[in-house]
């Protein structure tokens, strides 16, 4: 993993409380939609799409903030039921995960152990930043996950 500072970004954003057992629902049922405004309102789409992971822990179901965001180029404020909104920069490990995400516990229990062993302590921020999805067991999969870190 390596460090990075990840840049101030604009999103269109979905946001829910959930928990971890239903992410891919919420997936197959959102992402779609969020595109579609987008394209709609002739946003400029201004990177992959990413999920957004505040207070997550280990428990399945615990409940966190879950944000789907699309990085746009835009002044606005709002979008239907969607907000968009500047996330500020940010601290974090990066890991590029390449094909089949089914086991994602597994992989997120590894970084984390990783993260504590180089010294580093998390924030309350995880980012999944999908640079090329092609279903959950694909091997043709690109994800590049971002563990928010204290500077």
């Amino acid at each position: 993993m390596q460090t990075l500072q990840v840049p101030a970004q604009t999103y269109v954003v979905y946001r829910t409380e959930t928990t971890l057992s239903v992410v891919n629902d919420i997936a197959a049922r959102e992402v779609s939609p969020l595109y579609e405004a987008v394209q709609q309102a002739q946003l400029p789409i201004a990177g992959p799409l990413e999920f957004i992971y505040w207070n997550v822990g280990e428990d399945t179901e615990a409940p966190f903030t879950l944000e789907i965001a699309l990085p746009v180029a835009t002044e606005q404020t709002a979008l239907g039921k969607y907000e968009i909104e500047p996330k500020a920069s940010f601290q974090a490990l990066s890991h590029t995960h390449q094909g089949d995400f089914s086991q994602a516990y597994e992989l997120y229990t590894r970084l984390f152990n990783d993260l504590f062993a180089q010294g580093h302590q998390p924030t309350n921020q995880v980012r999944e930043v999908y640079h090329k999805w092609v279903d959950l067991t694909s091997e043709e999969n690109v994800i590049e996950i971002l563990l928010g870190i204290n500077a």
